[in-house]
């Protein structure tokens, strides 16, 4: 699995981020999607381009984990395989 991972302080306890980050990733187009019980934002459906995918972990305390990655090879549309980081992006 290849992902970058950054964890962010933040000065408030990190759920109140949630609903901030959630209307702006909605905004630039995200969608929220919840697949096999695993809750991530999908930017794009694989038609013309590799889509974008977002976790978000809102630990306790005063971090967030942000996961970001994009499928390595798209079979057809919606048919992903492997993952890549955006090292050299």
């Amino acid at each position: 699995m290849s992902r970058h991972i950054s964890t962010i302080p933040v000065s408030e306890k990190a759920d109140l981020y949630e609903n901030a980050i959630s209307g702006y990733l909605t905004q630039t187009g995200f969608k929220l999607k919840n697949k096999n019980g695993k809750v991530f934002w999908q930017l794009g459906t694989g038609m013309l381009a590799l889509p974008l995918f977002l976790e978000l972990d809102y630990k306790e305390g005063n971090e967030i984990e942000l996961q970001a990655y994009m499928p390595a090879f798209t079979w057809w549309p919606g048919v992903f395989s492997g993952e890549s980081d955006f090292t050299g992006i």
